[in-house]
């Protein structure tokens, strides 16, 4: 399931929801199986951005997060490379 996991996040972005539902197995699983990727050094866990004012776009987001006069938590992973070596086994 890790190398599932590693080899569709290596082929595009996705929500959390959309993952899941793509693996079949719910949210709560996928996010205990991504701090377990985490924990070996499969992914990074990216920080929760707030954008620099309302209306502007984040530039560390690769969407682009809008605020709306408030902090806006969105926070994702990444593989490592030893994530991208878990998809090519």
């Amino acid at each position: 399931m890790l190398g599932e996991i590693a080899c569709r996040m290596e082929k595009g972005t996705y929500t959390l929801s959309s993952l899941a539902a793509g693996l079949g197995i719910s949210q709560n699983s996928l996010l205990l199986r991504l701090e377990l990727m985490e924990r070996l050094g499969h992914v990074v866990r990216l920080r929760p951005c707030t954008p620099p004012s309302a209306g502007k776009a984040c530039s560390r987001c690769p969407g682009g997060c809008f605020g709306s006069g408030g902090a806006v938590h969105i926070a994702g992973y990444t593989l490592t490379a030893k994530g991208r070596r878990l998809c090519r086994r």
